[in-house]
């Protein structure tokens, strides 16, 4: 079986799937291969702060509307050192900016059931994908799909299954392009899941020191809470326990 659409993306996440709403919006085909099932794309559970600019642009294109409805605005954060809380007003701070908490889950499956609803085509649950003739003016992708050898002939390839997908390893070493930035701490980061209510919205609170706890979620929500504790260190300093309570 064959298909041609313009663009073939690979990988039914955040990029890959806005990819094809931002393609659709200009008239171009697209076709989005994930390896999993629906249902466990949108069961897995992510991170949970959208940026300002992603907000912006969910809404305009028309796919924010159950975002806006659910969703809750971040406006500052509050660091606790010693017992002695913090405030800094990050909406005061950057022109009125903030962040949205909204799980990223929950925008997979707006963009998921947006996408199919407009007709696009998501072929979920494909395996053994390879890449051909990367460097070519006509890449393909082969891949099996329900149990059919499919072959996608495509004018473009979008890799968006990130840094442990099929495509970066299929990107010839003379034409590949490398960027990456290596910070002079160490950073260790644990994340526990509560579904109890959040009493607040803007809430941190420390443990030791050197820690930055956080808990975010929709007041009232009864979303997976994230709580995530992070130390940043120099790469020498050892953490020996820790704790997280709520």
């Amino acid at each position: 079986m064959k298909m041609r659409p313009h663009v073939g993306i690979i990988g039914a996440g955040p990029a890959g799937l806005l990819l094809s709403h931002l393609l659709a919006s200009e008239g171009i085909d697209s076709v989005v291969l994930e390896s999993r099932s629906r249902a466990e794309v949108e069961a897995t559970i992510r991170a949970g702060v959208l940026e300002h600019g992603t907000v912006d642009l969910l809404r305009d294109m028309g796919l924010g509307e159950r975002m806006q409805r659910e969703g809750a605005v971040h406006h500052g954060i509050e660091l606790r050192f010693d017992g002695e809380g913090h405030r800094i007003p990050l909406t005061e701070l950057t022109n009125g900016r903030s962040i949205m908490i909204y799980p990223q889950h929950e925008v997979l499956k707006d963009l998921i059931a947006a996408r199919l609803e407009q007709g696009g085509r998501i072929l979920f649950n494909a395996s053994d994908v390879r890449l051909a003739d990367v460097a070519s003016s006509q890449p393909g992708i082969h891949f099996v799909h329900e149990e059919q050898q499919v072959e996608l002939q495509c004018d473009f390839i979008a890799g968006c299954d990130g840094f442990h997908g099929v495509s970066r390893a299929a990107i010839p070493a003379a034409v590949q392009t490398v960027s990456s930035r290596t910070y002079p701490f160490g950073c260790w980061r644990c994340a526990a899941l509560s579904s109890n209510r959040c009493s607040t919205v803007d809430c941190f609170w420390p443990g030791m020191p050197l820690t930055l706890c956080l808990r975010r979620g929709r007041k009232g929500s009864i979303w997976p809470s994230p709580m995530y504790v992070t130390w940043h260190a120099p790469s020498r300093c050892s953490i020996e326990t820790s704790r997280l309570s709520c």
